[in-house]
């Protein structure tokens, strides 16, 4: 089964997070736990949870705006990963909070509302 371009469009924010779920789990895992690792683990996913939002608010409205609910939801996850650095638990949070965003934020079809630039 082929897709078309409009449905092929419509998976693109599904994708773009799920590559950031698999880019930093894959970083937060390999080798010894290190400060660095941690720090690019982190914002690699908190930038695909960012970047799928506007890109889902693009093709839905014609607006490349990033909503509230995403930047509460990278902010909280880099503060949780900031709290968790130390121990081994990298490996767990990583995978549950891109799920957690995958569903929060592109599962939810009742946003009806044209997204407003964060100012």
């Amino acid at each position: 089964m082929i897709l078309s371009k409009s449905k092929a469009l419509k998976l693109l924010p599904n994708i773009t997070i799920a590559a950031g779920i698999l880019a930093a789990t894959y970083v937060g895992t390999i080798g010894p736990l290190g400060a660095w690792r941690t720090a690019v683990s982190a914002l690699t996913l908190a930038s695909a949870i960012l970047g799928a939002d506007a890109v889902d608010s693009l093709l839905r409205f014609g607006v490349m705006a990033v909503s509230w609910a995403a930047v509460l939801l990278s902010s909280g996850f880099l503060l949780a990963v900031w709290l968790c650095r130390e121990s081994g638990e990298m490996s767990l949070l990583i995978p549950s909070i891109g799920t957690i965003a995958w569903v929060v934020l592109l599962d939810c079809t009742q946003r009806n509302s044209k997204p407003r630039r964060l100012q």
